[in-house]
């Protein structure tokens, strides 16, 4: 049965290749936030189901496991993220337009980061669902398998 650092493993990579492919046309310093934020999602996706459904035995499987749990919500989620990565991107540039016109170096700063921390939710948006995913991919194929509900 697959464990933490299997999920981690298989998470981590899976979400910062999604968020790689997502944020493909950005700039560089957006590009590179993305790519983290979807590798910190990817973690916490892959180990996501386990959170709802603590692994205290071998048949912990529960509704952070169900398939069709998982399937409406990634689904639904699916239907949005590029509308909710297009708000974050826009949003990140309107930060990154104050920061170019700001004269105080800390208030410069802070809207730096403020766009740094938005493009890194972005990324971590895709990377969570493909994290998610891989954890169920691989319990999936375990002896218990999955739950349909």
């Amino acid at each position: 049965m697959p464990n933490r650092p299997i999920h981690l493993a298989a998470a981590v990579p899976l979400g910062t290749l999604v968020a790689a492919h997502k944020a493909n046309e950005s700039n560089s310093l957006q590009y590179l936030a993305e790519v983290a934020g979807g590798a910190l999602g990817g973690a916490v996706g892959g180990l996501g189901p386990d959170w709802v459904d603590p692994p205290t035995s071998p048949f912990h499987r529960g509704v952070g496991h169900s398939v069709a749990v998982s399937c409406v919500l990634t689904g639904l989620a699916s239907q949005r993220i590029d509308a909710w990565q297009a708000w974050l991107r826009e949003e990140a540039a309107r930060f990154r337009c104050l920061q170019y016109v700001t004269v105080d170096p800390l208030l410069r700063a802070f809207y730096g980061i403020c766009h740094v921390l938005i493009c890194l939710v972005s990324g971590a948006l895709v990377g969570f669902l493909a994290g998610w995913g891989s954890h169920l991919a691989l319990d999936f194929g375990s002896v218990r398998s999955l739950p349909l509900i």
